[in-house]
C-alpha cells in the first residue's frame, strides 16, 4: 500500500463533479495538503506508482467504474471515496488522535462513506436517511452559462466545491471525537452532577451535551440544568420548557421570551433563579 503522504499528483476525471471525487480529493489533502489535483478526460492508472494516484478515474485501485464492482459491508458498490477509505481510513483517524479507531472508522464509514457509496452508485434519493451534504457539494457546479462565459468555470468551482466539503469533513470528524472520545469524561461530570442534584436542579462543572444524558434516562428527576454560559456567568436551562419555565426573577440578566433558558451573573444566583423556577410549576403547586 502506497503512503499518501508522499503522493505528488492526484487524477481524477474531468467535466462535472460529484460528492465522491470532491471527497476523495478532501481526504487526499488531509494527508499530503500541497498535493497537486489534475482533472483530466481518460486516463490509465498505475497502481505502482509512488507519487501519482488515480482516483475516480482509469480503472486502477480507487476506481469503481470497471465490470467487476466490490461490495461494501452495507451491502452497496464502493465509491472511490469508499476504497481510499477503506485503505487509509484507520491510518487517518490514528493520526488524527483517535485511540478507539476501529469503532471510529465503522461509525464514520456508516454516517458519511457508506453514503456516498450507495449515492454514488445507485443515487441519493435511494439512501434513506437523506445526505443532504450531497446537494450542498454539487451545486457547486457552474451552470451552462457560467461555463459559457468562463472556459475555467468547472475546474475554479471545483477548488471551490472541495475547499467547502474540507469544513463539511472537518466537523464531521470533530463531532465523531467528541461522541467516540469524550463519552467517558462526559458521563462522569454528568453523574458528578446527578450526585449532588438538590430538588431537580443540577450544577454542571463543564458545558457538556447534557441532552443526551437526559434522553438516555427516561425517569431523570432532573428539571433544571446549570451551566457556564458562552458568553459569561451562568445559563440555567430547562429540561422540557413545555413543563418547566425558567421564570424572570431578580436573579437573572436575562430570561429567552420562550422562557427555556435565563442568564445569571454568578452561581448562586443561578440556583436561587432555578428554584424559584419550579416552585412556580403549576405541576408543583
Amino acid at each position: 500500500m502506497r503512503d499518501l503522504k508522499l503522493i505528488k499528483k492526484g487524477v481524477t476525471h474531468s467535466g462535472k463533479f460529484h460528492t465522491d471525487d470532491i471527497l476523495s480529493t478532501v481526504f487526499l489533502r488531509k494527508f499530503n495538503p500541497s498535493i497537486e489535483i489534475e482533472r483530466v478526460d481518460e486516463y490509465e492508472a498505475d497502481d505502482f506508482d509512488d507519487e501519482i494516484l488515480a482516483y475516480d478515474i482509469g480503472l486502477g485501485e480507487f476506481d469503481h467504474h470497471g465490470e467487476f464492482r466490490e461490495i461494501n459491508d452495507y451491502g452497496h458498490p464502493f465509491s472511490a471515496f469508499g476504497k481510499l477509505w477503506r485503505a487509509y481510513g484507520r491510518e487517518f483517524l490514528e493520526n488524527y488522535g483517535f485511540k478507539n479507531v476501529d469503532l471510529a472508522f465503522e461509525k464514520f464509514d456508516l454516517y458519511y462513506v457508506s453514503k456516498v457509496d450507495q449515492g454514488d452508485n445507485e443515487g441519493y434519493n435511494s439512501i434513506e436517511t437523506k445526505f443532504y451534504e450531497n446537494e450542498l457539494i454539487t451545486k457547486f457546479n457552474p451552470s451552462w452559462f457560467e461555463k459559457k462565459m468562463n472556459n475555467n468555470a468547472i475546474n475554479e468551482q471545483f477548488v471551490k466545491a472541495v475547499d467547502f466539503a474540507e469544513l463539511l469533513f472537518d466537523n464531521w470528524l470533530r463531532q465523531l471525537y467528541e461522541q467516540i472520545e469524550l463519552g467517558d469524561i462526559e458521563k462522569e461530570i454528568w453523574d458528578k452532577a446527578i450526585e449532588n442534584e438538590d430538588e431537580g436542579v443540577i450544577v454542571l462543572n463543564e458545558r457538556i451535551p447534557w441532552q443526551i444524558f437526559i434522553k438516555k434516562d427516561k425517569e431523570s428527576s432532573v428539571k433544571m440544568i446549570i451551566s457556564k454560559s458562552d458568553r459569561g456567568g451562568y445559563s440555567v436551562t430547562s429540561k422540557d420548557s413545555r413543563y418547566y419555565k425558567v421564570i424572570d426573577s431578580e436573579y437573572l440578566t436575562f430570561v429567552h421570551p420562550s422562557q427555556f433558558m435565563g442568564i445569571a451573573n454568578s452561581l448562586e444566583n443561578a440556583i436561587k433563579a432555578a428554584k424559584i423556577s419550579l416552585k412556580g410549576d403549576l405541576s408543583l403547586c
